[in-house]
């Protein structure tokens, strides 16, 4: 039998745990299979349809996404499992006992909290069910709230204040001299940034450079501790 190769994407360092233990789960049924991690739905899409994956562990967006893209170019896709959790998913809206809403026509005119703005359960999926119930939600105010997240998840300052310290650290040592304290709090002000690039991160990829830039800033620091 063929190796069976599964995409995922890597969202969270976890996701390598999980699937090194399905891995090893599946080997020992007799099933030789392996996973490779991808840092986007998108690129994970394209290697399915492309044929280099034989399977996908998908989001509920990727999935549409995928099958799109296989109609466009001719390739049949079918579903083959889902996680039990999933299958009895239900999205619901829920307010304070004390509200003055106890139906969806109540909502009218009043602000309802979702979660992630690309979320299909926490965001997509209840603002379409409310479209079909005759409410629609306020475009200036969607607007205003994705330019807020757009804000929050905008690192081009981090990088830019990164790259400041890199050349202020570059001209310290190039001046030679009593340079440990200044290279010392250089170093501080760069971990501050990592870990701020960390936080706004809503990608694996970000992520992780967050992640290596940290261990390296800190086997600075241990080395500037050497230096007057």
């Amino acid at each position: 039998m063929s190796e069976l190769v599964l995409g995922a994407v890597a969202y969270d360092p976890k996701v390598v745990t999980t699937w090194d233990s399905f891995r090893a789960w599946l080997r020992e049924q007799g099933l030789p299979f392996d996973y490779i991690l991808y840092s986007n739905y998108e690129r994970q899409v394209e290697e399915l349809i492309a044929g280099r994956i034989q399977l996908a562990w998908n989001s509920a967006l990727a999935w549409v996404r995928a099958l799109r893209l296989g109609r466009s170019g001719g390739v049949t896709l079918q579903p083959v499992m889902m996680r039990d959790t999933d299958c009895g998913l239900s999205s619901v809206i829920v307010v304070r006992q004390d509200s003055a809403a106890q139906s969806v026509k109540d909502l009218r005119g009043l602000v309802v909290a979702t979660g992630a703005v690309d979320s299909p359960q926490a965001t997509l999926l209840p603002l379409s069910l409310l479209r079909e119930a005759g409410l629609e939600p306020n475009d200036e105010r969607l607007k205003q709230e994705l330019a807020l997240f757009a804000t929050r998840i905008d690192v081009a300052e981090e990088v830019a204040r990164l790259a400041t310290h890199v050349a202020e650290i570059r001209r310290v040592l190039a001046q030679g001299g009593s340079v440990g304290k200044r290279l010392d709090f250089l170093a501080q002000e760069l971990h501050r940034e990592a870990n701020t690039l960390g936080s706004k991160s809503v990608d694996a990829e970000l992520s992780q450079v967050s992640l290596e830039l940290k261990v390296l800033i800190e086997q600075m620091r241990e080395q500037v501790q050497n230096l007057e």
